[in-house]
């Protein structure tokens, strides 16, 4: 019998299903990967409440994923929720009902719990020897910096300045203004001064983006340079060349009509990807990697290698 474990990981703006299997080896094959859009932060952010229909969105894509894994008879489910539950003052309204309809249990991590599963989950795709680098994974609710290397953390710490909880703190629509850029800029650099000392202190040569904004970034680039080497997807790691930083830009500057006929962003990234560009511009301005890489592991990733 093949054992089979379900990994869910309940976001602001997704529901993430990984369904995952061991070799004889001891290396994971990843059997099915599932993202179900939800946005259970969405006008949540200033009153730290989950909406009746945000949780209504969420509920019915837990029960998706779940119905998914028990189709492979996945012998061990586990879910795991991050910033949206973590932060809101009403969580029962996901977890109760996912636990009296379904007999999940969910658990709610810490921020410093979640930084840690997703550098091992990156640390288990990069390949990056005897050298330092700074993982930036990028949610809706929060965004986690990582300082490390294959053998120890520096620096780990998440924040809550996440894409969506940005757009609505100031209030973006459909295009970031100058104003707005410059407001963005002068908040990030007062609220992460712990984190700007540590790079001073463990400098990087290497510059490791995952989660879907970094996904996204990625198909950008893909369809700009005609599809890219698809083989790469077979890999678990890619690392960006001159026009990832000109595609950056190019997202920060546009408007939602531009976004969503952007080859390579999905609809439910037009809201968002242009922050979570400028986002990646201002942290990769301050840590002046030499490369800059995406991740195709993160924090679901991160729990499966973590046993």
């Amino acid at each position: 019998m093949i054992n089979l474990q379900g990994i869910i990981d309940i976001g602001t703006n997704t529901v993430k299903l990984l369904v995952i299997r061991e070799t004889e080896d001891g290396h994971p094959v990843f059997v099915n990967k599932r993202v179900f859009p939800t946005k259970t932060g969405k006008g949540s952010f200033s009153q730290n409440q989950i909406t009746t229909e945000a949780a209504e969105r969420t509920i019915e894509a837990i029960k998706k994923s779940l119905i998914v894994a028990r189709g492979y008879e996945c012998n061990d489910i586990k879910a795991f929720a991050t910033a949206a539950l973590r932060n809101a003052v009403n969580p029962e309204i996901i977890m109760d009902p996912v636990k009296n309809e379904t007999g999940i249990d969910i658990e709610i991590i810490t921020g410093d719990r979640e930084a840690e599963l997703i550098y091992k989950g990156v640390k288990n795709a990069v390949n990056i020897e005897n050298e330092r680098y700074l993982i930036m994974d990028i949610g809706g609710g929060s965004t986690e910096y990582i300082i490390a290397d294959n053998n120890r953390i520096y620096f780990k710490k998440s924040y809550p300045h996440g894409v969506s909880a940005l757009v609505e703190k100031f209030e973006i629509s459909e295009k970031i203004k100058p104003i707005d850029q410059e407001n963005i800029v002068f908040y990030l650099n007062e609220t992460t001064h712990d984190l700007q000392n540590a790079l001073s202190k463990y400098p990087c040569s290497h510059f490791v983006g995952s989660s879907g904004s970094f996904n996204t970034f990625y198909t950008v680039i893909s369809a700009i340079i005609d599809g890219n080497d698809k083989a790469v997807e077979k890999n678990t790691y890619y690392t960006f060349g001159e026009p990832f930083r000109e595609t950056l830009q190019k997202l920060i500057d546009s408007n939602a009509g531009e976004r969503y006929l952007t080859p390579g962003i999905h609809e439910m990234r037009v809201e968002t990807i242009h922050m979570a560009a400028l986002l990646a511009q201002i942290m990769i301005e301050k840590a002046k990697p030499e490369k800059i890489s995406y991740s195709f592991y993160s924090l679901v990733e991160g729990v499966w290698f973590d046993r």
